[in-house]
């Protein structure tokens, strides 16, 4: 029987952006905050040769299995078997391990006892939430061999690098940059608190791709056609949540909703709101209601608020086809 002695772990937590979504991408300030559900990597000395890696999805399924020698050779027979998404990754993560190799004394110190290695990632999300999986597997990398996780992500996936530094802090930061960005204090950490009270998560049942995501938008471009009214927005939009409270709540859905319009347009994508507001009850719409697309659109979650109780708009929603939902308490972090 194979012997396995522990030799590192770190856990990072998953994440949602809640403002500015793409056009975070060009310095515009957003606010992210760290969820209660990360994933966390085990390195485990073995007696086998070479590297294996394993990454287990949140109900105990291996997702992704593979080993390599210390030079980082694959047989290429596996590739035979395997979804196109798992040899993207496969190549992706065998690349980070060369990466490694050059730029830590760490990672080059076990390569050197010549004993084989275990590499364990394991999610307490559903991989198909788009929490974070390769943001918190970075993370968790960096934080064991001491490299520059916004490095590693602007080398091997591209963003902003916002939920690098969710994932490394643990606690809810206004974010423009890898050198820009500041973590809340405690009144605003109380503020979005208050706001959370009334907020529920809603998956739409697929997972966006993000780094397509990221590559249309920037073809796309936006900032000489929308000018100074995106930044007056989104910085409007952001205050209102560092200093919120029930009074703020109609200037909240007037702001998201003009967030929402311009976000739609730039893109050319439907607003999740206008989809519900044309699909749900007048009672609802005059309930204080509003909904907000998070991150890449048409797919992972997006942000629902209610002035009122949140218990009659969940069966409207399940009557949509919507039927996973998290409170604000049961999810975020703060």
């Amino acid at each position: 029987m194979e012997t396995e002695k522990f030799l590192y772990s770190s856990w990072s937590p998953g994440k949602l952006l809640l403002t500015s979504e793409y056009f975070i991408l060009d310095g515009i300030p957003g606010i992210a905050v760290p969820l209660k559900v990360g994933q966390g990597l085990k390195i485990l000395r073995t007696d086998s040769a070479g590297i294996k890696y394993e990454a287990f999805d949140s109900d105990g399924s291996c997702w992704l299995s593979f080993h390599c020698d210390h030079s980082f050779q694959i047989n290429q027979e596996i590739f035979k078997t395997l979804e196109d998404e798992q040899i993207e990754v496969i190549k992706k993560v065998k690349s980070i391990f060369s990466f490694l190799s050059e730029q830590s004394l760490v990672f080059n110190k076990l390569l050197e006892d010549n004993h084989g290695l275990l590499f364990r990632s394991e999610l307490d999300f559903p991989r198909s939430y788009g929490f974070g999986t390769s943001s918190t597997f970075l993370c968790n990398l960096s934080k064991i061999f001491n490299v520059d996780v916004y490095e590693l992500g602007a080398k091997f996936f591209g963003g902003s690098g916002y939920d690098l530094a969710v994932g490394l802090n643990g606690e809810p930061i206004i974010y423009s940059s890898p050198n820009n960005y500041r973590i809340f204090n405690e009144k605003e950490k109380s503020s979005l608190r208050e706001f959370g009270k009334n907020i529920m998560f809603v998956y739409q049942n697929e997972k966006a791709n993000t780094s397509k995501n990221i590559e249309a938008f920037k073809e796309i471009g936006f900032r000489n056609e929308l000018g100074d009214n995106v930044d007056s927005l989104f910085k409007s939009l952001n205050q209102t949540l560092l200093n919120f409270n029930l009074g703020h709540w109609k200037e909240m859905q007037d702001l998201i909703e003009n967030h929402e319009f311009i976000v739609g347009k730039r893109i050319q994508k439907m607003p999740i709101s206008k989809y519900l507001s044309n699909n749900l009850s007048l009672e609802f719409k005059n309930m204080g209601f509003f909904a907000k697309s998070l991150g890449a659109w048409g797919g992972d979650f997006f942000m629902v608020g209610v002035k009122s109780s949140m218990d009659s708009i969940i069966e409207e929603l399940r009557n949509l086809g919507y039927d996973t939902f998290f409170d604000w308490n049961s999810i975020v972090n703060i």
